[in-house]
């Protein structure tokens, strides 16, 4: 009888995985769903700390139209919205085996444009990074219901879907489970191993092991396919599973699995006397792998295995064969794990010509400074602590991305335990698998100068682009492989296609048929929004401008600025309007702080009846330090790297229209509008994301070329939106002479600006300040007591409404 047990009470003592692992190995199906009984609960979820569910993350999916794989198509999907494209997908044909040949394939990884001789993208070479890792399974036996549940036991997320050939009688599934964030494909690997322990070995180990192998999905004949949930973490983040992880089952020559019964100590005694020591190392090593034994403890037993042979017995080998532990093992597992292990020990040194007493291992003392030591020589280039920040950073292959996980306390930790795991008999150990130890090393390794860091330290080249596929020299357009020594921070949300193989007309049509519809054809303008998107991607602030997108609603100004802003993913952030225009209260620093490092700000939906921060304004787009501070932290000083992209309905007012905003605003008219509009449009053009991004660099370069051209469209705009908003230049050609004889008392011409202005509801600003600093602005010499002016005066200007007489003229 099943007995129903609350997980949550009983979590910390038992593990689930040993319980329906234990229940699979003795006692097949039946024994296994039972246990999953037992330890399964519905409020499972409690236990995974609340937040967004992985199931919502969206995610970079590849499609490919055929098996063949000539085309693509990345899309960024949340695999619930995956679901529901798999459940709609359907062919039809003769036979379910050519109906299925019509479906389409997915890939949870991003590719490059790289062709094979066959033309085919998919290859593992041009895997530029994983979104997921998909496993495949034709057993028959376990039900997509079956795999969730195992999957929950598990506490990983997933989305499980039938294949078309799937029958109640037979199951046949895929399961799709997401990662926390892009990683190298050669992380693919060691990932499929968790799976593959988690079903006890029974997914098809070609196809899940195989770094590029796409998978069809969607129904056939009209028969609609089952897909299911599994809740919990994300796969990359679950490191419980690695303790039973296992290898690929490599068939051995007479084509039976490395996996049946061996003699242990059989195999360690033979090694360990040299008799068949390669022979007998990799049959065991491949017998251990499939038990699920890991590469770390592989190790570690037959390093004990070799030193518990006597020394009077060791032979002139004993060493060398003991050396050579790491590359046999690594021969079996796979290089990737390898990586795993501590530094390689200098055999003759560790152990043949020891001193006594001294307790090292790889080199390193078995101490503090030991640990950190050997923690340093292993992450250093891969782990930065920032010092402003407080927070560790790791280089993800794209670029150094903070660390909210502990990571670093995790390294800490494995690298003590390693060490104390090498040498179990050194009473020295025992300290290192403390936490207070862990925890002293991580706060040790932070001022080692092969971690330590400032927030300066980051982007500094202004014209290099962080990508997920590799880092863009915006001088050149040139697409790199990253480089850990750039100190690149941020990231893109897509890479771009190769300037060389970039073909605008066919990898963003929908884009640019877009912008020829919203700008009206202007062909000018349209050059210039590239130019401004290219020139956004760098740090470079030198055209102290910014750009209004200005238009009715509808017209696509949001959709032109929004993928823009979208594409540079970390390079840009959302700025409040309140920051931009004029309030009671000045803007907090803490609006300011988030700017810091930001290459593109945005702001949008503007209000009626307001009006531009305009000092503020200035400072935002020239190239003076900035004063900021985030909550509850000291302040600090930025040179700014981000141009302001405004787009609105409603323009805001401009109380001074002087040179300085003159030069700094570039309206950009999007009056346009669509018949009818297409609120999927921004989704649409996700598709086109890499290829608009291609847009962008080409831009960059133009820009660089040419600087920013403004055809007359813009300048006509711009200009009719000075004129509305310049109230005093109204005041002066409607109430106004101006030629170099004319005098006028100061009095009298405050007089009439300030009725005009009042009239027209604006402020007409200080009689003592800055109205005589709006006359001078125009031109308007100062004078007192001369020309027959008694008192303050002005030359240059005179009012229309007195009557001429010839002390209004200088003679």
């Amino acid at each position: 009888m099943t007995q129903h047990i609350n997980l949550k009470t009983v979590h910390a003592a038992i593990d689930p995985l040993a319980l329906y692992l234990s229940a699979f190995a003795t006692g097949g199906l039946d024994t296994l769903m039972a246990s999953v009984a037992v330890i399964y609960d519905p409020d499972i979820e409690a236990l995974l700390g609340g937040g967004p569910s992985p199931l919502d993350r969206p995610l970079n999916v590849t499609f490919f139209p055929k098996q063949s794989a000539q085309q693509k198509r990345e899309r960024l999907l949340s695999l619930r919205d995956l679901a529901s494209i798999i459940m709609e997908t359907n062919a039809s044909g003769d036979t379910d085996e050519q109906a299925k040949t019509e479906l389409p394939w997915l890939k949870l990884a991003r590719f490059g444009n790289r062709k094979t001789d066959k033309g085919a993208l998919r290859s593992n070479m041009n895997v530029e990074a994983i979104s997921g890792v998909e496993i495949d399974y034709d057993g028959g036996e376990l039900s997509i219901e079956d795999a969730c549940r195992m999957l929950e036991a598990a506490r990983v997320s997933a989305l499980a879907y039938e294949t078309a050939t799937s029958r109640p009688e037979k199951h046949k599934w895929r399961v799709l489970c997401p990662l926390s964030q892009e990683l190298p494909g050669s992380e693919r690997e060691r990932l499929v191993r968790r799976l593959n322990g988690l079903f006890a070995g029974k997914i098809d180990q070609g196809a899940s092991f195989t770094l590029s192998q796409a998978f069809y999905y969607g129904g056939i004949q009209g028969r609609r396919p089952d897909v299911a949930f599994a809740d919990g973490r994300f796969l990359d983040l679950a490191d419980d599973l690695d303790a039973r992880a296992l290898e690929k089952v490599r068939p051995t020559s007479t084509g039976k699995s490395t996996s049946g019964k061996v003699d242990e100590r059989a195999l360690l005694d033979a090694i360990t006397a040299g008799e068949d020591y390669h022979g007998s190392t990799i049959t065991l090593a491949g017998y251990w792998a499939t038990k699920g034994v890991g590469f770390v403890d592989a190790f570690a037993k037959l390093q004990k295995a070799f030193d518990e042979v006597p020394k009077a017995q060791r032979d002139g080998r004993w060493s060398t064969r003991r050396g050579d532990i790491q590359g046999v093992l690594a021969h079996v597992y796979g290089k990737e794990s390898a990586k795993d292990l501590p530094e390689p020990i200098d055999v003759d040194t560790a152990f043949d010509s020891e001193p006594e007493g001294e307790k090292t291992v790889a080199g390193f003392a078995l101490d503090h400074d030991g640990v950190i030591r050997a923690f340093t020589k292993r992450y250093r280039g891969k782990l930065k602590f920032d010092h402003d920040a407080g927070s560790w950073f790791r280089f993800d292959g794209s670029h150094w991305q903070a660390e909210k996980t502990k990571l670093a306390h995790h390294f800490a930790r494995k690298t003590s335990t390693e060490m104390a795991r090498a040498n179990p008999k050194d009473g020295a150990v025992k300290a290192l698998k403390s936490v207070p130890t862990w925890e002293a090393i991580e706060r040790g390794a932070r001022t080692d100068r092969n971690f330590a860091v400032t927030a300066d330290t980051w982007d500094c080249d202004l014209m290099l682009l962080g990508t997920p596929g590799g880092t863009v020299d915006l001088r050149t357009g040139e697409l790199r492989p990253a480089d850990p020594a750039d100190h690149i921070s941020k990231v893109t949300a897509v890479a771009p296609i190769p300037l060389a193989n970039f073909v605008p007309e066919r990898d963003c049509p929908m884009w640019l048929r877009f912008l020829d519809h919203a700008l009206a054809g202007d062909a000018a303008t349209i050059r210039l929004l590239q130019q401004w998107g290219g020139y956004s991607l760098t740090g470079d602030t030198k055209e102290q401008k910014l750009v209004f997108a200005y238009g009715p609603g509808g017209a696509g100004k949001g959709t032109a600025i929004n993928t823009i802003g979208d594409i540079m993913g970390d390079y840009a952030v959302n700025v409040p309007m309140e920051t931009l225009t004029v309030s009671k209260h000045d803007a907090h620093p803490t609006e300011l702080a988030r700017l810091r490092g930001a290459r593109m700000a945005r702001a949008s939906e503007t209000e009626k009846g307001r009006a531009w921060a305009e000092n503020r304004i200035k400072v935002l787009t020239g190239q003076d330090t900035i004063t900021a501070r985030f909550m509850l932290k000291d302040f600090f000083e930025f040179k700014p790297q981000f141009k302001l992209t405004i787009f609105g309905n409603n323009a805001p007012s401009l109380k001074d229209v002087d040179a300085a905003i003159r030069r700094r605003f570039i309206i950009m008219p999007f009056n346009n509008p669509p018949a009818e509009r297409d609120l999927d449009l921004p989704e649409k053009l996700k598709a086109e994301w890499p290829a608009i991004l291609s847009w962008l660099i080409a831009g960059c370069l133009d820009w660089k070329a040419n600087e920013l051209i403004r055809p007359s469209v813009v300048n006509a705009a711009t200009e009719a939106y000075f004129s509305e908003q310049d109230v005093f230049g109204q005041w002066l050609e409607e109430c106004c002479e101006v030629g170099p004889s004319f005098v006028a008392k100061a009095d009298d011409l405050w007089q009439s600006w300030q009725g005009y202005a009042m009239r027209f509801g604006e402020d007409p600003g200080s009689k003592k300040r800055t109205f005589p600093e709006h006359l001078s602005q125009r031109g308007f010499e100062a004078l007192r007591n001369t020309a027959g002016i008694r008192g303050a005066g002005r030359r240059g200007v005179r009012l229309l409404e007195e009557a001429f007489d010839e002390d209004d003229q200088i003679g």
